[in-house]
């Protein structure tokens, strides 16, 4: 995160990172990482630099089918000490809506289009 104005910004801020993964053989997405630091920025040009521990993404094949997650894209939300958003990027435009939902998801759990925790999909019969 790379401070851009020349205006001193001394308040607190937070930064959330989510990794989000899709099921290969369904239609539920996966949260595979959750980290939310705080930092401060010194003036023009102070640059903040988050670290996140190594992904690791698991796909097999299970009576002929391949299951398993694929990463999906990244969300990063900056709010200020209010808890107001000032910047966000994501991978989609509609994963800003479903934040809240997804500070509560455990982090490996699935969930839907809405946010809401769910099991991953079954198995399809193969024969």
């Amino acid at each position: 995160i790379k401070q851009e104005s020349n205006k001193l910004y001394r308040q607190d801020l937070t930064v959330e990172f989510f990794a989000i993964g899709d099921e290969n053989a369904g239609d539920k997405a996966v949260l595979f990482y959750y980290q939310k630091e705080n930092f401060n920025l010194d003036g023009s040009g102070s640059v903040f630099e988050l670290k996140s521990e190594e992904i690791t993404v698991t796909e097999y094949v299970l009576n002929g089918q391949l299951r398993g997650d694929a990463f999906k894209g990244y969300m990063i939300i900056v709010t200020d000490s209010r808890g107001e958003v000032i910047a966000s990027k994501s991978t989609k435009d509609d994963w800003l809506q479903l934040a809240d939902d997804l500070r509560k998801l455990p982090v490996g759990k699935t969930f839907d289009e809405d946010g809401q925790r769910c099991w991953p999909t079954r198995p399809r019969r193969y024969y």
